[in-house]
């Protein structure tokens, strides 16, 4: 089940990365479930123009 779990983690991330490549400038991505984090993606720029990357703090507006 792990190694199940590893790939569609693996092939999540590499949709992504096409998503912000693309599509999107910057996304966050985040599942969870009632014993924590599953999956975690931040990837892209949050600010374009001043080449700042999403990070793990980058704070968006909901649905934005």
């Amino acid at each position: 089940m792990e190694h199940s779990i590893n790939d569609t983690n693996r092939r999540v991330k590499q949709y992504l990365d096409g998503v912000v490549k693309k599509e999107f400038p910057g996304i966050q991505y985040l599942v969870i479930n009632k014993e924590g984090k599953i999956f975690e993606y931040n990837g892209g720029w949050r600010d374009v123009k001043n080449d700042l990357p999403v990070t793990p703090n980058t704070t968006f507006m909901m649905n934005s």
